[in-house]
């Protein structure tokens, strides 16, 4: 399609919309033509709320004595184009609106901006230059203030706007969770989950990436810390239970053993390195290029980003001291990348030190940028492991933040199988609601929350005293620790696999 043509579909596209028609200016189209002809529309459609027919269109032409101009066989000329804006595809018009309306008002308002700034300089004065620069700061802002949202808000008096619609989802894998989340992964969310210094995050993040992979959702994994292989392994590992990985094998096990798999894009960026914006460009830079291979649109579900605090601000900067205000800008953009492209994000962050070590429950003030991300996030999650539970192989989940569910600050466990780095839900332990403590023979000796984590010890175990160097005993001494027996893996007929690809599932 030449430049023309594509202005001339967007032309009757945007006549044809009222909500569009609202928002466009006769001047942002390139034509003179075109100017003008709108110009004597849109009056018009803004009365009528409605699209004229050609024969309106002369009759509004003739009373504005401009039939020399627009002649009869001109406009019908015109219109015989209008026709064929019924076979093009809509998202493809709407698409098109979009852009040339943003661009345009930007071009309207940067002339105007330079108009303004020649024929004002001479006025401005020392007393009047703040409310001059504020008031074309404000006329910029109202000049390039496009957007195709057209909601004009609800009445508090139509039945439908009582009616409460669940949103759609999709099951995490892990029942605990879904119940968390009100159902399951919803669009247009922001997830994260919190945890010490190698308490396993990452092994949380990859087995719920792996869960997307097997439902046949097409995910990415984002990773800011691990490399591209170790990701690989991990979530290959809990996928097909096998040790380790070899690349050869991947298309071999997955034909054998599994269907209907989603696709998992992986990519590695340097820590600090990547704003949540630079993150949305790359994804839909690959979600263009899966749709033109397949010949259909490809789209993301699930965004996992390892992970939130090593993202960089686009607004704080790199270096902000102040890590509420930089984490609750990230988690902002991310949600907003989220609605933007209906995707869910979930992504990990990190509890303080004194909150990270051993302690036998976790709450919100673990986190030094809390109150940040429990105003954006629609759900924030907390892992529980004491030495015990290390040793016997367990986690706990708790709820810390539910937008969508009544569960905070219930608790449910985990079986963690180190060989193989696969996280399942214990089906034989019921959620341990908020108050309830967890089972005792998994938290003796372990510090609870805002006792022995200010100044522990080396994590475990007795605290020092702040005065001298005599041992206070917090807790009775524990029972001998034993590791639990190992679980044999399933028999795949594989004994090794290795995957260091780019794309895990690239056919």
């Amino acid at each position: 399609m030449n430049e023309n043509y594509t202005e001339l579909l967007t032309f009757f596209y945007v006549i044809k919309n009222y909500d569009i028609a609202v928002r466009y200016k006769p001047e942002w189209w390139q034509s003179e033509r075109l100017k003008r002809l709108y110009a004597i529309i849109q009056p018009f459609i803004l009365q009528y709320r409605m699209e004229p027919t050609e024969l309106q269109v002369i009759r509004l032409i003739e009373r504005a004595g401009l039939n020399t101009e627009f002649t009869n066989d001109i406009i019908h000329s015109l219109w015989e184009t209008r026709a064929q804006v019924n076979q093009v595809s809509e998202e493809w018009l709407h698409d098109c609106c979009a852009a040339y309306g943003e661009f345009n008002s930007l071009m309207n308002g940067v002339n105007r901006l330079y108009s303004t700034l020649i024929t004002s300089q001479s006025e401005v004065t020392v007393e009047n230059a703040h409310e001059m620069v504020q008031k074309i700061k404000s006329s910029f802002s109202h000049d390039t203030n496009f957007d195709l949202n057209t909601s004009r808000g609800s009445s508090f008096l139509d039945p439908d706007v009582h009616i409460i619609s669940r949103p759609e989802t999709r099951t995490t894998g892990y029942p605990f969770l879904d119940k968390c989340l009100g159902g399951g992964w919803a669009t247009k969310t922001l997830v994260v989950i919190a945890g010490g210094p190698k308490v396993g995050k990452s092994i949380f993040l990859c087995n719920l990436c792996r869960q997307s992979i097997l439902n046949g959702e097409n995910c990415a994994y984002i990773t800011l810390e691990m490399s591209v292989g170790e990701v690989c392994s991990r979530i290959g590992a809990a996928m097909f239970g096998i040790p380790g990985c070899i690349a050869g094998h991947i298309k071999q096990v997955r034909d054998r053993s599994l269907t209907g798999l989603g696709e998992c894009i992986i990519e590695q960026f340097p820590t600090s390195n990547l704003t949540p914006f630079e993150l949305e460009a790359f994804l839909l830079g690959i979600e263009a290029e899966k749709s033109a291979m397949y010949g259909k649109p490809w789209k993301f579900k699930r965004v996992y980003v390892d992970y939130i605090n090593i993202m960089k601000s686009a607004r704080a900067g790199i270096g902000a001291s102040d890590s509420y205000t930089r984490i609750k800008s990230i988690a902002e953009d991310l949600r907003a990348v989220a609605i933007r492209n209906d995707w869910t994000i979930p992504s990990l962050t990190q509890l303080n030190r004194g909150y990270s070590v051993g302690c036998a429950d976790v709450d919100i003030n673990g986190i030094s940028e809390s109150h940040g991300l429990v105003a954006t996030v629609d759900f924030l999650g907390g892992i529980i492991q004491t030495v015990q539970m290390r040793l016997e192989g367990v986690y706990y989940m708790k709820a810390l933040a539910c937008r969508n569910s009544p569960h905070t600050g219930d608790r449910k466990s985990f079986k963690f199988e180190g060989d193989y780095m696969r996280l399942t839900e214990d089906p034989n332990e019921d959620i341990i609601p908020e108050g309830i403590p967890l089972p005792a023979s998994l938290t003796v000796g372990a510090p609870d929350v805002g006792s022995g984590n200010k100044d522990y010890n080396g994590g475990y175990g007795p605290r020092r005293s702040s005065r001298n160097n005599d041992t206070q005993q917090s807790a009775p001494a524990a029972p001998p620790l034993t590791p639990p027996a190992s679980t044999p893996a399933p028999d795949l007929g594989i004994s090794t696999m290795k995957i260091n690809q780019f794309d895990l599932f690239n056919m």
